[in-house]
């Protein structure tokens, strides 16, 4: 599913030894994905365009100064909106691949997918990336997973994870 983003939260679950990845748009619909240890290895080099087993380019990631006049606000506290609709379902779903979509278009995509079914649609648009990298980062810092994430596929040498 893709629609315009309106809120986005990555949160840890220490029950669920699990990210919960909740994303709302303009239209009140909702969409929950459990991201896990291994899927956060993919998919933070795929947040960079690049391919998570080999770190080579997949997509030419849009031009940064192209897309300056937009600029994500995504710290704020996640607000569920009034009467939501779940086009995913109420329950989160087990995101466990990813592929690159439109990869020679101006805005590339990755799809976000669970074993079945339906799965999240993401335009890598600059901002975007940057603010979910940031809110993924400090997830996985409070997750204390012990991953080691190269610098250069996006995470500040302030984000290593150790």
């Amino acid at each position: 599913m893709s629609q315009a983003i309106k809120q986005l939260e990555l949160r840890y679950n220490n029950t669920e030894d699990r990210i919960l990845l909740t994303i709302a748009t303009p239209t009140h619909h909702v969409m929950k994905a459990w991201i896990t240890r291994r899927y956060v290895k993919i998919l933070v080099p795929a947040l960079q365009g690049l391919n998570p087993e080999t770190l080579k380019p997949m997509v030419e990631m849009p031009d940064k100064a192209e897309h300056e006049d937009h600029d994500y606000n995504l710290d704020d506290e996640f607000n569920e909106p009034d009467n939501p609709h779940y086009p995913l379902g109420k329950e989160p779903i087990v995101l466990s691949s990813l592929r690159f979509m439109k990869q020679d278009a101006p805005m590339p995509r990755l799809a976000l997918e669970p074993k079945s079914g339906s799965g999240i649609m993401l335009n890598l648009y600059p901002p975007f990336v940057r603010a979910l990298q940031s809110q993924l980062a400090n997830a996985i810092l409070k997750a204390d997973w012990q991953l080691d994430l190269d610098p250069m596929v996006g995470f500040a040498s302030s984000h290593r994870l150790q």
